[in-house]
């Protein structure tokens, strides 16, 4: 007796958990593009960043360059007007005349006072800046003893005030010391800005501020290898005055309470103070900080339009998968009669 046999009908269950075609190309589309496009975007940020910051460097360079040529060319300015007032009272001195130094001193008002010296002692002075009788044994007073020119870094008077001064010959035997305010660099260079809070300071050849925007720097004589000492705050700060008292031209970048700062440095040009000129600004004034912004939105459309684009591809590479699995079924189906038919001749042979 033929066994009877039921076509195999398919599983309904196999399906069922199944991701839907259409979906898993969806999946794969957007992790594709979405893994394609943050390397893309990393590898941009990273190149534009490098890029935007080698062209502050030689942004700040070229502004610190026409910083120490115009601080140089000041400095000139007041050596001449120096020397000037030194050859006025050599040649008064000779004629025989009183009152002098008083006079002189009165024609520069730029000078808050005058002190006239020989190689030894204190001879003559006038002013509102008192001078030490010992001023003469600076090194910017020999300079000028020898034939020279020099301008002195910040100090305090006898009187308690911060001063600086212009040294010059009058003759082979006596020197000229003009006074200056100490806030005379301060004065001049505050005014200057760049980016947003970006500034010009000075710094003597030990580290002591001679010019900077912030005035108690100045008047305190604020140092910077010493601030770098005593708080590592400064650190950077600290290296970067180091290198700049060598004689170095270059940038540096260092933090200061959490801000990453910019600097481009070079030593002055005018041969007797060895003073360097520098430009510091924070790099979040800079372009460098739309960067991620900028990437974050682009990242964002690209995304975002990545998502009409995978749907598109979804139905159209939907049809192939469909086809294949239908025929794939069509197959099963088949290879089932076949067998069922099979098993039920072998049953009928041997029933006969």
């Amino acid at each position: 007796m033929a066994s009877k046999s039921k076509r195999k009908k398919p599983n309904k269950t196999e399906n069922k958990g199944r991701i839907p075609i259409h979906l898993t190309i969806f999946i794969v589309i957007i992790t594709v593009a979405t893994v394609i496009n943050v390397c893309g975007l990393l590898a941009g940020a990273w190149f534009l960043t490098r890029s935007i910051s080698e062209s502050m460097k030689d942004d700040l360079s070229v502004a610190v360059d026409i910083a120490e040529q115009f601080v140089s060319k000041e400095i000139e300015l007041l050596k001449l007007k120096a020397s000037e007032a030194a050859r006025d009272i050599n040649l008064s001195y000779r004629a025989g005349e009183t009152g002098v130094l008083e006079r002189v001193c009165a024609e520069y008002p730029a000078f808050t006072g005058m002190a006239v010296f020989n190689r030894t002692t204190l001879l003559d002075s006038c002013g509102e800046s008192p001078v030490h009788p010992d001023l003469f044994h600076e090194p910017f007073m020999q300079i000028a003893m020898n034939g020279g020119q020099a301008v002195s870094s910040t100090m305090y008077a006898p009187g308690g005030s911060l001063v600086m001064y212009v040294s010059v010959q009058i003759n082979e035997d006596t020197a000229l010391a003009v006074a200056l305010t100490g806030m005379y660099f301060h004065n001049l260079l505050s005014r200057f800005t760049f980016w947003e809070t970006g500034h010009i300071f000075i710094n003597d050849g030990f580290g002591y501020v001679v010019s900077n925007p912030r005035p108690s720097w100045v008047q305190e004589r604020y140092n910077f290898l010493e601030m770098a000492k005593a708080d590592s705050v400064y650190e950077g700060l600290g290296a970067m005055t180091m290198r700049g008292i060598a004689g170095e031209t270059g940038t540096a970048q260092y933090h200061i309470n959490g801000v990453m700062r910019l600097c481009a440095f070079r030593p002055l040009s005018s041969p007797n103070e060895d003073w360097f000129v520098a430009i510091v600004a924070p790099l979040n004034e800079t372009a460098v900080k739309k960067i991620p912004g900028g990437i974050f939105l682009t990242g964002l459309l690209t995304l975002i339009l990545s998502v009409p684009v995978a749907i598109v591809a979804a139905v159209i590479l939907k049809s192939p998968y469909e086809s294949a699995d239908r025929i794939r079924k069509e197959a099963e189906i088949t290879s089932t009669d076949l067998e069922l038919k099979t098993t039920t001749n072998h049953h009928a042979y041997r029933a006969v």
